[in-house]
């Protein structure tokens, strides 16, 4: 994370900068950093705690795609998956401090949801199953999401082998 902390609210710093010392001069109104003497950013400071003030240009270029994003926009494609999707998103985003510290979580979902599709291993109505599983277990992580995945194919290829096998009666037998 590029941010450094100031009074429990962060402010950016050029990527380059992270893991370096950096310098903070600050007033009521403003929070200027230094790096090796050198002014790299300038902020308002904030009157809240937990708000991050970022600047684009210091962002690295694979984190600047999240820009485009919002929550709106993730929520309208999670609508395309279903209610469930919709919830567990909405979830991720509120949990964090600022929504957009969820994206990176969301987008894995979605794509990960996106290539399911796309291979047309799982429709919409399963794949809404499984965020309604992660709602239920709590667990929001995109991992979490690949081993729920992972044992609902398992369960299913349990059960095609235990319907198929030889030995099994139907109904009819019964009557």
């Amino acid at each position: 994370n590029y941010h450094i902390s100031l009074e429990k609210s962060y402010y950016s710093v050029p990527y380059q900068l992270v893991n370096k010392k950096v310098e903070v001069w600050f007033s009521n109104k403003i929070v200027d950093i230094y790096y090796e003497g050198k002014k790299v950013a300038t902020h308002p400071k904030s009157s809240k705690k937990g708000k991050y003030f970022t600047l684009s240009e210091h962002m690295a270029s694979a984190h600047k795609k999240y820009l485009e994003w919002n929550p709106g926009r993730i929520l309208n494609w999670a609508k395309t998956i279903g209610d469930s999707t919709v919830k567990l998103l909405d979830t991720i985003m509120k949990s964090k401090p600022h929504p957009e510290l969820g994206f990176k979580a969301c987008m894995g979902i979605l794509n990960l949801y996106k290539k399911h599709l796309e291979l047309e291993t799982w429709d919409e109505n399963r794949l809404d199953a499984i965020s309604s599983k992660s709602l239920q277990s709590r667990k929001y992580r995109v991992d979490d999401i690949k081993q729920l995945l992972k044992n609902s194919k398992q369960d299913e290829e349990l059960t095609s082998k235990i319907l198929e096998h030889k030995f099994v009666r139907g109904s009819n037998y019964y009557n």
